[in-house]
């Protein structure tokens, strides 16, 4: 009894250690992911800034982390913001400890 109990602890033990399945992407994804351009720009008629990013990964990155324009709200932002400039004075403040 007690070897069948080990034989089924082991039996859903190499089942249970399978690699994760990856979330595979569209063509049109894959298609904006690896263009050639490596600059960015993000303007807005609503706004007097311009956001100029020249990074050659930036491109797959936001393809595969953006969400949607409206996922998060105002208050999502606001928070974060506060986090970020907290953390920002911080690193300010104690330049040696970072």
């Amino acid at each position: 009894m007690r070897y069948l109990g080990l034989l089924v602890v082991t039996i859903l033990l190499l089942f249970s250690c399978k690699s994760q399945s990856s979330k595979s992407m569209t063509e049109d994804e894959r298609a904006l992911g690896t263009k050639v351009s490596d600059t960015v720009r993000m303007t807005s008629d609503d706004s007097e800034y311009e956001i100029i990013i020249i990074d050659p990964g930036f491109n797959y990155f936001l393809v595969s982390r953006a969400r949607p324009r409206g996922f998060y709200d105002q208050v999502y932002f606001e928070t974060r913001n506060r986090v970020l400039v907290n953390e920002w004075n911080q690193r300010v403040i104690q330049p040696s400890r970072y």
